[in-house]
């Protein structure tokens, strides 16, 4: 068995005090496949085990491979406050790919993750948190920083809520004048 990270499932819940699951979704050019892009500070995403640049192969047991961009968002939506995403990071895909193995929810190495029910950030003071491991696998923790959309002075605050930053980020995009296509469309995807 190879030493690449293993695929990961992740359930991720929507909170009541929470806008979304606070991940965007993305495709890159020359590279087939949806991925995930910013994962908010924070957010059910962060908590719930995604990363940022991993590939979704499935959306709530479906392959997606073959779907285009409105497809994966609407199977992402099917379930109103929830979606289970298989997932897999760079290093993890290229192993499964140059082995010709492909990575499906049927697995048996594939890890297990999930978002709490309740918010474990609110009235948090510390920058981390454990995704809820259903497998017997150690924990992955993920600790927040800042985010930097590209432009001076863009960083989100880590004291703020991440709602309230992402309401900050759309507010300084709304007054950007030079603020290029991909980057209205990339703020139009967050889920």
């Amino acid at each position: 068995m190879s030493d690449a990270p293993r695929p990961r499932l992740c359930h991720l819940r929507k909170w009541p005090d929470f806008d979304g699951y606070g991940f965007s979704l993305h495709a890159e050019a020359g590279r087939a496949g949806h991925y995930v892009g910013a994962v908010d500070p924070r957010s059910p995403a962060e908590a719930g085990g995604l990363l940022q640049d991993d590939r979704i192969v499935e959306v709530n047991g479906v392959t997606v491979g073959n779907e285009n961009h409105s497809q994966v968002v609407e199977r992402i939506k099917s379930v109103v406050s929830e979606a289970k995403l298989l997932v897999v990071d760079r290093e993890g895909d290229a192993d499964y790919e140059q082995r010709k193995i492909p990575v499906t929810g049927g697995m048996d190495d594939v890890l297990h993750r999930e978002t709490p029910i309740a918010n474990p950030y609110s009235g948090r003071q510390d920058d981390a948190v454990e995704s809820y491991n259903t497998s017997s696998d150690p924990p992955v923790s993920h600790n927040t920083a800042t985010c930097s959309t590209g432009g001076q002075d863009n960083k989100l605050e880590l004291s703020s809520s991440a709602k309230e930053a992402r309401e900050k980020m759309k507010k300084r995009f709304d007054k950007s004048a030079d603020m290029t296509l991909k980057d209205k469309y990339n703020l139009l995807q967050k889920l």
